[in-house]
Order: C-alpha cells, then sequence, then structure tokens
C-alpha cells in the first residue's frame, strides 16, 4: 500500500480541497499519512495570493524533493494554475495540476504509474462548472469547512486570484446540505462555510442567505461560520434574516483592505469607508455580541501618510476583535503592478507595525467588554492544563481541567483576559 502525505499551503478553501484529496486517496485504498516521513507521493496543494506565498510553494516542492528524492511529488493549486511552466523547469513535479482537475489526482497518479510519464494537467479554462469534490471524512475533528462556490467576479486591481480561480461558479446547494447532513450524523458540530466569493453565491433562486436558512434547519447542526463577505451582503434585510439564524456564529469577516477612499477606488474595491462603518453600524445593532475581523492591506501604490491615517481611523471606530494586516504585495499580471507611486518596503514595515499596534489595542478593548459575560464554547484541544476553543463570537477561551472536552460545546463565564483571549470557568 502506497503511503501518501498532502501538504497543504494557504486559505481554508485551499484546506476544504486538501481534505477532499486525502479522501480521494483514502477510497482508493491508499495510506493517507499525517507525518512527513517515509513518504511514496507527496501533493503540494500551493497557494498564490502574495509573492511570500510563492515562494513558500516553492521552497516546500523543493525540500519535498530534498527529503525523498525517490518519492512521487504532485503540485496542484493557485500557484501551480499561475506559474505551472516554472513548475515544469524545476524539474521536480512528476504530475502538476491547477484549481481544476483535483478531483483527479488520484487518477493522474494511476497513469503516472502505469506509464511513468510526467505530465501538466493544467488547464487554461477554468470558468466552467463548479468542481464537485466530494467526500465523506473531514480531517478536522470539531468543526467542518464546506465549501459553497469558486472564483471571484471582482478582480481588485491587487489581486491574482480571479486569474487562479477564474470567475464565480456556484456548487449546487442540494449537494452542499447533503455534505452537512453527513458529516452532522458523523458528530461534527461546527460548520465553516468557505469559498473565494461566498457574498456572490447563487444557484438558481438559492442565494447565500436562503442557503444559510436551510442549513440552520439541518438536524444536527449547532454551529455555522461564515467566511469573508463583502459589504455589499449586509442590506437592512439581509442582516435581520441574518440576525434570526439559530445556529449562525456571530462572527463576521467583513473585508475592508483600506480605510481611505481614494485608496478603496485604486483598489477597485465598490465600496467606500463611509458604506463599510454603516454595515458594521447594522451588524452591532441587529447581534449586538457580534465580533468583526478584517484584512487591511498598507503600502498599496499612491497611499499617502493621510489614506494610511484613515486606515487608522477606521480601526479605532469599527472596534475589530481582529485586523490582518498586511503588506501590499507587487503581483505581476494585476492592474496595481503597473501604477505610479509604488511604496517602499520600509514605508510599508513601518505603517504596518503601527497598524499592528492599533489593531492590538482594538482586540484589547473588544474582549474586555464581555469579562464577566456568558458564553458556549466548542472545545477543541487541550495543551498545558488547558482546554481551549472558541466562543460565538470567536474570542479563543481557556479553561483548566482535567476533563476531556474535545468536541464539547460547554456554557461558560469569562473571568478574565487571559493570554490571546479569555479564561474562563464553568458554569
Amino acid at each position: 500500500m502506497m503511503k501518501v502525505y498532502v501538504q497543504n499551503l494557504g486559505c481554508k478553501v485551499n484546506l476544504y480541497e486538501a481534505q477532499a484529496i486525502k479522501n480521494s486517496f483514502e477510497q482508493r485504498g491508499y495510506e493517507v499519512k499525517e507525518d512527513f516521513d517515509d513518504i511514496d507521493v507527496y501533493v503540494i496543494n500551493t497557494c498564490t495570493v502574495t509573492n511570500k506565498s510563492d515562494s513558500k510553494s516553492r521552497q516546500m516542492i523543493s525540500k519535498v524533493k530534498k527529503k525523498n528524492p525517490d518519492a512521487i511529488i504532485i503540485i496542484c493549486g493557485c500557484y501551480s494554475q499561475i506559474n505551472s511552466k516554472e513548475i515544469e523547469e524545476m524539474d521536480i513535479a512528476d504530475i502538476i495540476v491547477g484549481t481544476q482537475g483535483r478531483n483527479k489526482i488520484a487518477d493522474y497518479l494511476e497513469e503516472y504509474l502505469n506509464l511513468g510519464e510526467k505530465k501538466n494537467y493544467v488547464e487554461d479554462n477554468i470558468d466552467k462548472n463548479y468542481e464537485e469534490l466530494l467526500f465523506d471524512k473531514n480531517f478536522d475533528s470539531t468543526r467542518a469547512f464546506i465549501k459553497i462556490e469558486d472564483g471571484c467576479n471582482n478582480f481588485c486591481s491587487y489581486c491574482i486570484i480571479p486569474y487562479a480561480r477564474g470567475r464565480v461558479r456556484s456548487r449546487k446547494a442540494d449537494s452542499i446540505i447533503k455534505e452537512i447532513e453527513t458529516l452532522a450524523k458523523d458528530g461534527y458540530k461546527e460548520f465553516v462555510i468557505t469559498g473565494i466569493q461566498i457574498t456572490d453565491y447563487e444557484d438558481n433562486d438559492i442565494d447565500l442567505i436562503k442557503l444559510l436558512e436551510m442549513i440552520d434547519e439541518v438536524p444536527g447542526v449547532e454551529r455555522v461560520r461564515l467566511g469573508s463577505i463583502q459589504p455589499k451582503l449586509l442590506k437592512d434585510e439581509t442582516v435581520e434574516r441574518l440576525a434570526k439564524l439559530m445556529h449562525l456564529q456571530h462572527q463576521f469577516h467583513l473585508s475592508l483592505q483600506s480605510g481611505s477612499n481614494k485608496v478603496l477606488k485604486l483598489m477597485n474595491r465598490k465600496y467606500t469607508r463611509e458604506d463599510y462603518i454603516e454595515n458594521t453600524s447594522k451588524i452591532y445593532k441587529a447581534m449586538p455580541d457580534s465580533a468583526i475581523t478584517t484584512d487591511i492591506i498598507v503600502g498599496f501604490p499612491q497611499e499617502d501618510d493621510e489614506d494610511f491615517k484613515e486606515s487608522i481611523d477606521i480601526v479605532k471606530k469599527v472596534n475589530f476583535l481582529k485586523v490582518h494586516v498586511f503588506r501590499y504585495s507587487r503581483r505581476k499580471g494585476t492592474k496595481a503592478y503597473d501604477m505610479k507611486g509604488q511604496i517602499a518596503e520600509s514605508v510599508k514595515k513601518d505603517r504596518a507595525e503601527i497598524l499592528e499596534e492599533y489593531q492590538e489595542a482594538s482586540r484589547h478593548i473588544f474582549i474586555n467588554k464581555f469579562i464577566g459575560d456568558e458564553f458556549e464554547v466548542l472545545f477543541e484541544e487541550k495543551k498545558d492544563e488547558y482546554f481551549e476553543g472558541y466562543t460565538s463570537n470567536y474570542i479563543r477561551a481557556y479553561l483548566k481541567t482535567d476533563e476531556n472536552l474535545h468536541n464539547q460545546i460547554i456554557k461558560v463565564k469569562a473571568v478574565e483576559k487571559f493570554r490571546d483571549g479569555i479564561l474562563v470557568e464553568r458554569i
């Protein structure tokens, strides 16, 4: 029996796809291993969102080859979709797949075992149908990632992902519900709805909100989390419907990218800072316990000191639980690559450090609001003497206990701020 190791790089969508790849090999009788040693087949699911991601993908490819020169190496994902010729020139990969055809990787391996020929299966036309990656096992034992769509139609000026993933293709709602029903019966309590642009999900007359209402009715589902959403989703009626969902966890990752209207326009983000602030206010009004997380890019072309101050200002106004701060990464093939006013790396570094300080202050203020409050926590793993999990609004909770609370939802009270979250006690 051949031993297969699947290495995932990148986002939650990649994680879902890596889990599906693992499952496809298990169904064929391969032994899927969780350790890196003594492997016959390495599958590397790559990422290309930034130049750093590209570098990590290349480093992992080289590392695998150095670790086991005789192993079969399969490269797939976003980096290989954009850079398949570069991977060929490295002369390391035996099989190259992009962001289509991942449901056939086990077939490609068997063809390689029979013929011994290296092949590049990357397709140029990736805007066809949604590629089903069905599986009956999730490799995370407490929460299941559920992919509902692929691709993005936004074409933000800095982003390479629409070129790697294609335009939006939505998964059939019946397929999504069937997968959730199967996993809920297997004991999964939390389901994370993910995709490249889930805001644009549409299956005939079923949009994202209608899909969430359907998921809310599935027996055994106790928690539902949303992946990243766009501000355009948050119309008054939509927020009201979200607030009525029994199992939706009140944590919203609402992409911002910049607090400056000038920079947002250059980014092709299609909303203003005023729109964003209004939408966060709607969330807090309808669901007061909500946590909002976001992404902000610093050092985008033509971002001056005043633009950067506007990003700081919005962090102070909104009171985020977490701001993921990124330095602008110049990507060939995007409109922003050729923009005038590129920012020096030293300036990007300084701005990132400053914004990190403000986001940490925002996080501290947010968490402190909930000291003394009661929560339900889904506990995931024990480290040292504490079992760790997350509240409904995604504050990390630590409970000192000798009990095994894995995959249990326990009612607790927040005692004090602790590490990166809160120390809790059972009620």
